[in-house]
C-alpha cells in the first residue's frame, strides 16, 4: 500500500506540472491521485500510520501492540487528511466547496500535529513519526492555499494568457447570476480558449 501511496503522490506532482504547463491531462491526474489518497487515508490510516501491511490485515498478531488510542487517533488523522486532500483537489480543479473542506481539514490536521508531536517527543506512540511525515506536508499546502485569493491558481496557471484567465473567472462568476449569462460567458471562454490554443501553436512552431 505504501508503494501505491508513493505512486499517487508522484501522479499528483505530474498533474501539477501538466497544469502549470497548460498541458491536457493535468486535471485528470490531480483528480485521480488526490481522490485515491483521500480514500486510502480514510479507510486504511490505522494500517499505514501503525506500520501494518494490508495483506496481514486479518492476522491477530499484528494488533497485539495496538490499543484503542492508536486506532482512534490514527483514524481521526486519516479522516482529517482525506477531507484536506479533497479540499485541495477542489481548489486546484476550481470546484465549489473547497473553502469549507480546507477549513475543516486543516483544523483537524493542526490538532493531529500537536497531538502526534507530544506523543513523538514523549516516545509514547510508534505511529507518531509515520503520521507526521504525511500530515505536515498536507497541512503546509492547506495553509498556503488559505493565503491565496479565490482565483489565484487560475491566474497563475494562465499567467501568459491573461485574456483566457479573465474569461475563465467571469464564466465561473456568471454561474451565480443566471443560466443565460453563464452560457454567454462560456461562449466567450470558448473563443478565448481557441485563441490561446492558436497562440500556443504559434509558439511551438517557432
Amino acid at each position: 500500500m505504501r508503494i501505491f501511496e508513493k505512486v499517487m503522490i508522484a501522479l499528483f506532482i505530474l498533474g501539477i506540472v501538466f497544469q502549470l504547463s497548460v498541458l491536457p491531462g493535468g486535471a485528470l491526474f490531480i483528480g485521480i491521485s488526490l481522490a485515491m489518497l483521500a480514500t486510502i487515508y480514510f479507510n486504511f490510516s490505522f494500517l499505514l500510520f501503525n506500520g501494518l501491511e494490508l495483506r496481514n490485515i486479518f492476522k491477530k498478531s499484528n494488533y497485539t501492540n495496538l490499543n484503542a488510542l492508536d486506532v482512534i487517533i490514527t483514524f481521526f488523522a486519516g479522516l482529517s487528511l482525506s477531507i484536506a486532500l479533497v479540499g485541495v483537489m477542489f481548489y486546484l480543479l476550481v470546484l465549489p466547496g473547497s473553502a469549507i473542506m480546507l477549513i475543516v481539514g486543516k483544523g483537524g490536521l493542526f490538532l493531529c500535529t500537536v497531538g502526534f508531536l507530544i506523543l513523538f517527543l514523549n516516545k509514547k506512540m510508534g505511529s507518531a513519526k509515520r503520521s507526521l511525515i504525511r500530515i505536515i506536508p498536507v497541512l503546509i499546502i492547506c495553509l498556503w492555499i488559505s493565503t491565496l485569493e479565490k482565483y489565484s491558481w487560475i491566474e497563475y496557471r494562465y499567467r501568459e494568457y491573461p485574456d483566457y484567465a479573465n474569461a475563465y473567472k467571469n464564466a465561473l462568476e456568471a454561474e451565480n447570476i443566471g443560466v443565460e449569462e453563464a452560457n454567454r460567458m462560456y461562449e466567450i471562454l470558448e473563443i478565448e480558449r481557441e485563441k490561446m490554443e492558436e497562440e500556443r501553436n504559434k509558439r511551438d512552431s517557432q
